[in-house]
């Protein structure tokens, strides 16, 4: 089956923040030495501490290693590991299995057949190595996901140039639990075809990546069906014309997934989040794309508790720095209830992201702008403060713009038809403190300024929008008269 799927985006533009924002984090953490670290995965352990995986340019027998760091429950390190030989290794994916060790996945340069090969470590909850194995042929293949299957054993996922295909095809390995090769499989067609994600479904897997053969721009999303021998059942793209990629897909417990990566298609900005859902038969639910003027990507997408996602990647138009860590919680609609931007004055990204036994959010990824070298390893913990205080159902988003004049705020907004537009400040455990609009109002430009904000505490405050069309929010700063 082949279904060619053309996207109608929401887009809905982060809002710049009237101060800096300041994470509500109980902790961050650094990890690293002189030269180059990145994290990349992180998995809880079942003594509420963190195992976490990415690789090391300071440690290790070659130019990079993989790297893998242990911590208790307050992101302490306890013990860490690297894995590797005289060449180049990296591990991206990391997931805890039933037998209560651990699988790594990534490429290698040291080991294997050709320049690169897809690379997958077993581990035990030590950070033993109890075996490694590599998959490819003679020329490049990595590896950005692996998942454990219930039939027992793995399926990795990424992409090789190995074959004739193409410049470079989505490739997937299917294995026993001992990591012995059951079957490998690759898909694309004449131009370039990448793969980062898969999850099992009924009667095989969804994988998800990234196409120029099948695309109308330079990418588009890319989303396989592939039965458990590894046919091809289907595949579907979605994207418009510029770059879209889906970097990552995860199963949604009310039916249907969730993709989330970039676009250049649609949004604000050169690049911005690209979230999708679509149902058990892979039809377009809705598609949203966050961002800024510049540039943001999404690398993962979780689903939380209470139905909404938290989504977390990296942005360049907000923020202390060049590049800083930017966390986005959606409702279960794809709305954005609030979004965290944290880093320094340098480089600093977000790569994935899990909700932990205490109720908190852990992010981990990379930092430029702390630690000790030139990039490491940056661990942080928040405690999610917000209440969802109003449910959006309508098909559609709105941009905000928040700009300080003088001791007000200007908000601007506009609407695309006359309707009540509801406007609330709320504090952070989700108490209305001050209604300030309430009323219908005409199509068109809005500009409202919102004064009097002397009187409250000084702290952040939420403010929410809701519109005919739509609703958007935004964590504000108010300097209150107690702080004089």
């Amino acid at each position: 089956m082949w279904r060619k799927v053309k996207v109608f985006i929401i887009t809905v533009g982060f809002v710049g923040g009237i101060s800096a924002q300041v994470p509500d984090s109980l902790w961050t953490k650094t990890f690293g030495g002189p030269l180059h670290e990145d994290g990349f995965s992180v998995v809880e352990t079942p003594d509420s501490g963190y195992l976490i995986a990415g690789f090391t340019e300071s440690e290790g027998a070659g130019s990079w290693d993989i790297y893998v760091i242990k911590t208790d429950r307050d992101g302490n390190e306890m013990w860490s590991s690297v894995y590797g030989d005289i060449f180049l290794e990296y591990g991206y994916s990391l997931i805890a299995l039933e037998d209560g060790n651990y699988a790594l996945a990534g490429w290698t340069s040291s080991w294997g057949q050709g320049f690169w090969d897809m690379l997958l470590l077993k581990l035990d909850a030590e950070g033993n190595e109890i075996w490694h194995r590599t998959y490819g042929g003679s020329g490049y293949e990595d590896c950005y996901s692996v998942i454990e299957v219930p039939q027992g054993g793995f399926l990795l996922v990424g992409g090789t140039n190995s074959t004739e295909n193409g410049d470079w095809d989505v490739f997937l390995v299917r294995t026993d639990a001992q990591g012995d090769t059951i079957w490998t499989k690759s898909y694309g067609g004449n131009m370039d075809d990448r793969g980062y994600g898969a999850l099992c479904v009924k009667g095989g897997y969804l994988v998800v990546g990234a196409t120029k053969s099948f695309s109308d721009g330079d990418w588009d999303v890319y989303i396989l069906k592939i039965d458990d021998e590894g046919n091809l059942i289907g595949q579907d793209v979605y994207g418009g014309g510029g770059d879209d990629y889906g970097l990552y897909i995860t199963e949604v417990s009310t039916g249907g997934y969730v993709v989330t990566g970039y676009t250049t298609s649609l949004g604000s900005g050169n690049r911005d989040f690209y979230i999708i859902k679509i149902d058990d038969e892979v039809n377009l639910l809705w598609e949203r794309a966050y961002g800024g003027n510049e540039m943001e990507t999404a690398y993962r997408i979780k689903e939380t508790s209470n139905g909404g996602f938290l989504v977390v990647g990296y942005t360049s138009s907000f923020g202390s720095g060049l590049d800083d860590v930017c966390l986005v919680r959606l409702n279960s609609e794809g709305y954005m209830l609030w979004r965290e931007v944290i880093g320094g004055t340098h480089f600093d990204s977000g790569y994935d992201v899990i909700t932990t036994s205490d109720g908190s959010i852990l992010v981990v990824g990379s930092t430029e702008s702390y630690g000790a070298g030139g990039e490491d390893v940056y661990l942080i913990k928040l405690r999610e403060e917000y209440v969802d205080a109003v449910e959006n159902t309508d098909s559609r988003g709105i941009a905000l713009t928040l700009n300080n004049v003088g001791n007000e705020i200007a908000l601007s907004y506009t609407l695309d038809r006359p309707g009540k537009v509801n406007i609330t400040l709320y504090d952070l455990l989700g108490r209305p403190v001050r209604s300030i609009a309430d009323e219908v109002q005409g199509a068109g430009l809005h500009i409202l300024p919102i004064s009097g904000l002397s009187v409250l505490a000084t702290g952040y405050y939420f403010l929410l929008v809701k519109t005919p069309q739509g609703r958007a929010s935004e964590k504000i700063f108010v300097l209150g008269g107690d702080a004089r």
